[in-house]
């Protein structure tokens, strides 16, 4: 009789787990209490990075649907899989429309570097893109990963060009390999 229990809640588990819809998955990764999204306030400057999985960036390419087969899916593991993708956004609260330094767009790939343990990786890429927020900018970079990661990560971001300190976003080894699929 036990054993009849144990299996059932053990199929329970698996029928849950195997659940997850693109719209539920978004929404995991982009809650700040599951380690993905970490944000900090130095004054009146806020900044915000996430580090996104590289199911999340298969979403992304297939614009959403999430209905691919295996082959497919291993195919685009396999090209999403070799960086870690980060999203950066920093912003300033006392920001006017188009008079702050904070809507300047430069190339910014100087200011990130990924560190693990003793390595530190530049980013292969590093894109401004437009997020939409007053007195923002926003980037989009990608860290090739050289070799198999064995412990956290933390993104740092350093603008000498700005008085504010250097910051450290350090994202959690159990939250790398968060899949939909």
């Amino acid at each position: 009789m036990p054993n009849r229990y144990l299996s059932c809640a053990w199929m329970l588990l698996l029928l849950a787990s195997c659940g997850r819809t693109p719209e539920t998955y978004v929404k995991f990764v982009n809650d700040p209490a599951n380690g993905l999204t970490l944000q900090r306030n130095v004054g009146d400057v806020w900044y915000r990075a996430q580090l996104l999985p590289a199911d999340y960036q298969i979403l992304l390419s297939r614009s959403g649907d999430a209905g691919i087969g295996n082959v497919e899916r291993d195919s685009l593991r396999a090209m999403y899989g070799s960086y870690y993708y980060v999203r950066f956004e920093v912003g300033s609260t006392q920001a006017e429309d188009g008079a702050s330094e904070l809507n300047l767009h430069y190339d910014a790939t100087g200011n990130f570097m990924l560190v693990m343990g003793g390595d530190s990786l530049s980013a292969a890429f590093c894109q401004p893109i437009a997020g939409g927020r007053k007195g923002a900018v926003e980037y989009m970079m990608a860290f090739p990963k050289e070799k198999p990661r064995s412990e956290n990560i933390t993104l740092v971001y350093n603008n000498p060009a700005w008085n504010n300190p250097i910051q450290q976003f350090t994202f959690s080894d159990k939250n790398f390999d968060v899949t939909l699929f």
